[in-house]
């Protein structure tokens, strides 16, 4: 498949363990979602890509890599690929974990889900590279973006949560923002701390006059927030932050034990 028909594919990243993958129903729901929505009919099965997958990485030197699985179609031939790859795993600094890192809202907006649906995760990230630049020149660590309403949705590879009087909310789906597995997967886990989870639309007024906030997506799991656009947010990493965090930790080491116990 040549260099210019990789704008035309859909991908997932995932965390593999000893050949098996956190959440892996999950993200595979989401790569053939994906698929559906561009009118695609891959060759392939959902069991044949996850053999695939797991052959791919049974094998490899390091216990733990993180993956990415692309599904891509050449027009001019009608025909589909897929690939695995391992992707060079990005160690933050411990201080981001403690302090909490800047953010900055950007002029780039959201694609419309009217337009290219946010809720495909595509390799056409355009727009995701405009609001990166845009957020650089502000120093931010990571630039948020808003809609064409002016709500904020979420970050360029990850997704935003604010506390607010001790309840988590988030911005729905349905105002423009990917539907982040490990969004779900948190919101499930808050739910079972008996935290209260709003998915409500968010303005930078809710932001700036929340409590705690935090960024979430599969290689840095759960990054606290300390500032957006020049506001404090709280402490910089908060109480309920902390406990998610704590949360996920415990639940990921669980199940790299559950893979070595059935290994062995």
């Amino acid at each position: 498949m040549t260099v210019g028909n990789w704008a035309h594919g859909v991908f997932e990243s995932l965390r593999c363990y000893q050949g098996e993958f956190f959440l892996l129903e999950e993200h595979l729901d989401r790569l053939f979602a994906s698929a559906r929505s561009l009118g695609w009919t891959p060759p392939y099965a959902r069991e044949e890509v996850t053999r695939r997958m797991k052959e791919d990485f049974a094998r490899q030197k390091e216990k733990s890599v993180f993956v990415r699985v692309t599904l891509c179609r050449d027009w001019e031939k009608e025909t589909y690929g897929l690939t695995t790859n391992i992707i060079p795993k990005k160690e933050y600094p411990q201080t981001y974990y403690n302090e909490g890192v800047p953010l900055a809202t950007v002029p780039t907006r959201r694609n419309s889900p009217m337009a290219v649906s946010p809720q495909v995760k595509s390799n056409n990230a355009l727009g995701g590279v405009f609001a990166l630049e845009e957020g650089r020149a502000q120093e931010a660590f990571e630039p948020l973006l808003l809609n064409e309403q002016g709500y904020v949705t979420e970050g360029t590879i990850c997704n935003f949560f604010i506390i607010k009087r001790g309840a988590m909310r988030t911005t729905p789906v349905y105002a423009g923002l990917l539907e982040g597995v490990t969004r779900n997967h948190v919101i499930r886990l808050a739910a079972g701390e008996g935290i209260s989870v709003e998915e409500i639309p968010l303005t930078r007024h809710d932001i700036y006059n929340c409590e705690e906030a935090f960024l979430t997506n599969t290689s840095m799991g759960i990054m606290p927030v300390r500032m957006v656009d020049g506001r404090q947010i709280g402490i910089g990493t908060g109480r309920i932050t902390k406990r998610l965090t704590k949360r996920l930790e415990e639940e990921i080491q669980a199940w790299e034990k559950r893979v070595d116990n059935d290994q062995n």
